[in-house]
């Protein structure tokens, strides 16, 4: 749908910034002396695992290989997809959990469109409207143009008009 400024393959471009401990995230959590964990669910990847041995970014063997549909059409993920990645981040949790003792955790997510879906969850969740959850996501200036966010809340308002018939 074209929500992104950015494409697909810059999410890969993120892990590997993580990966290389030189992506925001991994400089601050080295900085705080902090662990960090990155468990790629669905990551298009293309040939091979370029995070084998990775301090930082495990890429799941039971992850969705081709990564999630587009939600303007049908369903993102079938209920089996999604529980799987639920499972894969639960199980990842409670191991990095047990080995460092951690008591507090952190949870976030990575990847071009992320704040897409996000909208489109908040908005169905709450009942608030699209215009009132959707922001302007990723973009290379401090300030995301009203058209940008006015095409967010479109294909937001797309989605849900699909799932649920309304918005």
């Amino acid at each position: 749908e074209g929500c992104s400024a950015y494409p697909q393959a810059v999410t890969r471009s993120i892990l590997l910034g993580l990966h290389r401990g030189v992506a925001g995230a991994s400089v601050l959590a080295k900085a705080n002396n902090v662990s960090l964990r990155i468990v790629d669910v669905g990551v298009i990847l293309g040939d091979g695992n370029p995070f084998e041995g990775s301090k930082y970014v495990v890429s799941s063997p039971q992850k969705l290989i081709h990564g999630t549909r587009n939600f303007c059409v049908g369903p993102a993920l079938t209920a089996e997809e999604c529980e799987r990645c639920i499972s894969i981040g639960r199980e990842y949790l409670t191991k990095h959990t047990e080995d460092t003792s951690s008591r507090v955790v952190v949870l976030g997510e990575v990847g071009i469109g992320n704040t897409t879906s996000a909208s489109a969850l908040v908005a169905a969740l709450t009942s608030e409207p699209t215009k009132d959850v959707c922001g302007g996501g990723a973009f290379a200036s401090r300030n995301a143009s009203e058209a940008v966010i006015a095409k967010k809340i479109a294909i937001v308002d797309k989605a849900l008009a699909k799932h649920f018939g309304t918005n």
